[in-house]
């Protein structure tokens, strides 16, 4: 069935409410920088971000034509099939179109271009008052390899990315308590389900993932922990960061996480020594570059040739959009009012190693930032669709206060259609024939 474009419905968006609103009623509950012990499950929140590279020179050698068409303003992202001529609209929270050339001013990059700083700005400051409530908060950047995850994520000395520009606002925020707080951060990958350790002296050391008897969620045993007093500091973190992201496969989910702490201090066993100092954790965020191996068909005969990595990354993925998917569905249920009608959604956090780390980030009352990359080539669609296959599965999950039953609002009413691995699912996205009018209507500006 043909619907609208979402272009001719535009008063809905009020309705609907876009993140910068939710971000800032979330700085209005809680202005000051204290932690909040208070239950607040139905305040959880998933942002859903898209973020558009520029063509690459290998693309645009082949003359490859741009099947992304994006409507910044009101987070329509449309996918065109090459050869179809079809495209399916996503409605996210934002859309960022950084689809101009490289080596730009940028003054000729168009009023729409989005650099590090105006996607800092939208989802960074959500993070922000995530840790500042209390709350924990997770960023998870998936996408085709070499569309844009690590320029997102760390960006470079010009228009640093959300890394840097978080561990900046982190510290200064430590600082202003006097040294009662305090920020460190540690800096691991899952590759075929083990845990590796990048900050220790034996990266090669397999730890282990336990349940964490003190808190909610899982925790890694003997990981090392590098405190973060100042700007030297940070940039050491940045840096291992950098590094790890060209030395290690993409087959590797890479993990950087970081925590706000309180200094407590215990006397000390001995009576003539000093009290020791502890550091409890406040909150915590974890910042993602889930792993993503390009091209269908090489993870296809990968998986023939039975290679571990081609396993584990297929895991890691699917558990992680599953675990979204059943959050999204007890959202949904609660929103209705109709979970006590029968019994909860199980969320198989324990089905890999990156569910279990990622447990108190996930669920509960955190806060959950997706950023998907894609290339605006035609001769990426295939892999941008995948990409986008996993990420609309975590639509659901919303921060719905004033009207719950506007959950589906652009979805246009979603069928259960039958899913891949049996059984049925929703069907997130319109599907939509773009004719000229409707394709200059979503043409990047």
């Amino acid at each position: 069935m043909e619907a609208r474009l979402p272009g001719d419905e535009l008063e809905e968006r009020e309705e609907r409410g876009d993140g910068a609103e939710q971000a800032a009623e979330l700085a209005e509950e809680d202005s000051r920088p204290t932690v909040s012990s208070s239950n607040h499950g139905m305040d959880r929140k998933v942002l859903l971000a898209a973020r558009v590279r520029p063509m690459s020179e290998r693309e645009l050698a082949v003359k490859s034509e741009m099947c992304v068409r994006v409507d910044c303003d009101n987070g329509y992202l449309a996918l065109m099939d090459p050869e179809t001529r079809e495209a399916k609209v996503f409605v996210l929270d934002h859309v960022y179109d950084s689809s101009a050339p490289p080596g730009r001013p940028d003054s000729q990059r168009g009023a729409s271009y989005a650099s590090n700083r105006s996607v800092f700005a939208d989802l960074g400051k959500v993070c922000m008052q995530s840790l500042m409530g209390g709350y924990n908060a997770a960023v998870v950047l998936y996408g085709q390899e070499g569309t844009g995850r690590t320029h997102t994520m760390l960006g470079h000395e010009a228009d640093p990315g959300l890394l840097p520009r978080l561990l900046e606002d982190m510290v200064d925020l430590a600082e202003v308590q006097d040294g009662k707080w305090a920020v460190r951060g540690s800096v691991y990958k899952i590759e075929s389900e083990r845990v590796l350790d990048l900050l220790s002296r034996d990266p090669t050391r397999k730890l282990t993932v336990r349940s964490n008897a003190s808190a909610t969620g899982s925790e890694v045993v003997g990981l090392t922990w590098k405190l973060l007093a100042g700007s030297e500091d940070c940039e050491e973190l940045v840096n291992l960061v950098h590094r790890s992201c060209k030395l290690h496969s993409d087959a590797a989910t890479l993990l950087c996480s970081l925590e706000l702490c309180s200094r407590v201090y215990r006397p000390h066993p001995h009576p003539n020594r000093s009290s020791v100092e502890e550091l409890k954790c406040l909150s915590k965020l974890h910042l993602v570059r889930l792993s993503r191996k390009s091209g269908a068909e090489d993870s296809a005969m990968m998986k023939a040739l039975k290679v571990p990595q081609a396993v584990s990354v297929d895991k890691s993925v699917l558990a992680w959009s599953t675990v979204m998917s059943a959050l999204a569905e007890k959202q949904l249920l609660m929103s209705q009012g109709r979970l006590a009608d029968q019994s909860a959604p199980h969320v198989p956090f324990r089905s890999s190693l990156l569910t279990r780390v990622l447990e108190d980030s996930l669920g509960h009352q955190a806060r959950v930032v997706v950023v998907a990359t894609v290339s605006p080539s035609s001769s990426a669609y295939r892999e941008s669709m995948h990409t986008f296959r996993h990420v609309v599965r975590s639509k659901e999950v919303k921060r719905m206060k004033t009207n719950p039953e506007l959950l589906h609002t652009y979805s246009h009413i979603p069928e259960f259609i039958p899913s891949a691995g049996g059984g049925w699912r929703w069907a997130y996205s319109t599907r939509v024939t773009i004719d000229k009018e409707q394709s200059e209507r979503l043409s990047p500006k």
